[in-house]
């Protein structure tokens, strides 16, 4: 009796230390899909993230590519006010060679009436050494000659103030031509240093 309650208690101290394995390996597995779990929801956070990263990168690309649609139209139209800016330079070029052309005609023009001037001036000396020919005639032609030199004068002065008025205008047309061309160059320069 006593080999059989041996016996017996030593199978029952191997069912409970099989108990206790048994324990221990579900607690192992319990802890191995709970580890296994959170690599899981660790697994699906990240895919979420890389989701939500290739989605910004998507929209990235995208303004990028607008920007560089934009950035093609502004430099576009750079060079068309580059173009606008050369065409308006030349334009300004070509007024100021018609207005240094109109300067020297108002010169040439001026230049003229002061010799007719003269010439009148002559006129009138000749008159006054032909008056004394005659007492009679003396009279009149001092008379007529002093009208005649009246208004030759009062010519002249209108020669003289025409040409003061035509240089003056000249000199106002040559500046602003100068700055329409400066203004031209700066244009230019501003639009090729934008480009």
């Amino acid at each position: 009796a006593r080999a059989d309650t041996e016996a017996a208690n030593a199978e029952a101290s191997l069912a409970i230390k099989g108990q206790a394995r048994a324990v221990t390996n579900a607690q192992n597995a319990r802890d191995e899909a709970s580890s296994a779990l959170e690599d899981a929801n660790t697994a699906r956070a990240e895919a979420q993230a890389a989701r939500a990263e290739a989605a910004l990168a998507k929209e990235a690309q995208a303004r990028a590519v607008v920007d560089m649609e934009n950035a093609r139209i502004e430099a576009r139209s750079a060079q068309s006010d580059a173009d606008a800016a050369k065409t308006d330079a030349q334009a300004a070029r070509a007024e100021a060679v018609l207005a240094r052309e109109e300067l020297t005609k108002a010169v040439a023009d001026a230049e003229n009436w002061r010799n007719e001037a003269t010439r009148n001036e002559n006129d009138v000396q000749a008159a006054r050494a032909e008056a004394a020919l005659g007492e009679v005639e003396l009279t009149k032609a001092a008379e007529n000659l002093r009208n005649e030199a009246t208004r030759s004068k009062e010519e002249v002065n209108v020669a003289r103030a025409e040409a003061t008025l035509a240089k003056a205008e000249a000199a106002l047309v040559t500046e602003a031509m100068a700055g329409a061309i400066a203004e031209a160059e700066r244009v230019t320069s501003e639009a090729v240093s934008t480009m």
